[in-house]
């Protein structure tokens, strides 16, 4: 039996460009088998990029054989060049067409698009408690938890999250820094970085210059480095000593980073775990200073507490 896919296949023309859809509208009839394995590579972009071919046949429910032929029907050389291929038009696209496309997406009202969010946030959630994530994560916290300090790098909206990241470190008991600044303000904050740090960068679709650079100037000191991404073909990967892909959006959707504060609240916990004397001792300083503010009535209040 045969099965069309211009009939199995999801089918909505973008106002983009979209090769992966171009050759999927140029394909003939398929196997059912091949359609299936076809038509997941189009709704599951993002899973794609970051599953291996045994994966990615588990889901489907078919062999890594025909996910591998799949892939050269589809006129790539291979698994791998899918892959790569998928991640370069994902990095082209812009946030307003992701944006775009998840608004266009068909629903009976607003409260089912803000569940949307939800389910997909959780989705990508799931992902970092499969076996693969779940071992990536424990091999980060144990090595940062040997460093001196941690030196967390995220730029732009990540440079937030970083943000968020190091006020739960530290309320931990560690010792952080952070690198998020851009241009040439970013090497006053590397100037911190010593020789016994260990760094945790953010980052996300193609790298900018000034990861690389950070990279490069953890490297010089010796200082292992740990990336966690959303692209699992990242020309980064292999220059860290580990590394985590965290998924942020479905296909052509708009991005969730839902997954990476569960990441970095699980980050948190692990390192707790590992020193909970000092995370112990941290958090009741924490609570020591709190009740010293709220004892301080008679003192004028700061700028921040005035109306």
């Amino acid at each position: 039996m045969i099965a069309n896919t211009s009939q199995t296949l999801h089918s909505a023309k973008m106002s983009i460009p979209d090769r992966l859809s171009d050759r999927i509208a140029a394909l003939g009839p398929l196997s059912p088998t091949l359609a299936r394995a076809v038509a997941y590579f189009d709704l599951n972009r993002v899973a794609v990029i970051s599953a291996s071919a045994i994966d990615l046949a588990n889901a489907i429910g078919t062999s890594d054989a025909t996910v591998i032929r799949a892939a050269r029907v589809l006129g790539y050389g291979g698994l791998s060049a899918l892959k790569r291929a998928l991640a370069a038009e994902m990095a082209a696209r812009s946030p307003a067409q992701d944006l775009q496309t998840t608004l266009d997406t068909p629903r009976d009202s607003l409260s089912c698009a803000m569940r949307d969010g939800i389910l997909a946030g959780l989705g990508y959630i799931e992902r970092l408690a499969a076996p693969q994530a779940a071992a990536a994560m424990t091999a980060i916290a144990s090595q940062l938890h040997h460093a001196n300090r941690i030196a967390l790098f995220g730029m732009g909206p990540t440079a937030a999250l970083v943000d968020y990241a190091a006020q739960r470190l530290t309320r931990g008991g560690r010792r952080v820094i952070t690198l998020t600044a851009s241009g040439a303000g970013l090497a006053d904050q590397l100037l911190a970085m010593r020789a016994g740090d260990g760094v945790l960068a953010f980052s996300h679709g193609a790298p900018y210059r000034e990861v690389d650079v950070a990279l490069s100037e953890a490297a010089r000191l010796g200082c292992p480095t740990f990336l966690a991404t959303d692209n699992a073909q990242s020309q980064l990967i292999p220059r860290v000593q580990g590394h985590i892909v965290i998924a942020r959006r479905g296909s052509h959707r708009v991005a969730l980073n839902t997954a990476i504060l569960a990441f970095i609240e699980a980050l948190d916990i692990g390192l707790a775990t590992l020193g909970q004397q000092a995370s112990i001792a941290q958090l009741q300083r924490l609570e020591g200073l709190r009740h010293a503010l709220a004892r301080a009535d008679g003192l004028p209040p700061s700028r921040k507490d005035k109306p």
